[in-house]
């Protein structure tokens, strides 16, 4: 199901699910700068998964963040 042939009710009922099941996070890759990061993360097919992955073996490896260190 695409979501551009999603109308009236059903796309409602989507957003609606989406806002109450997942959250969106966005951050910028600087070209200039991070050029090393972003070839390795646009070789990685399922970038998902892949961040996923990386933010459970650092939960099970680490303390808890605090506000410090963002």
């Amino acid at each position: 199901m695409a979501e551009d042939k999603i109308v009236g009710r059903d796309k409602e009922n989507l957003d609606k699910w989406r806002k109450q099941v997942q959250k969106r996070f966005e951050f910028y890759i600087n070209r200039e700068t991070d050029a090393d990061v972003l070839e390795w993360f646009e070789k990685i097919p399922n970038k998902r998964q892949y961040i996923l992955e990386l933010l459970r073996k650092d939960m099970n490896g680490h303390k808890e963040p605090t506000d410090e260190e963002n």
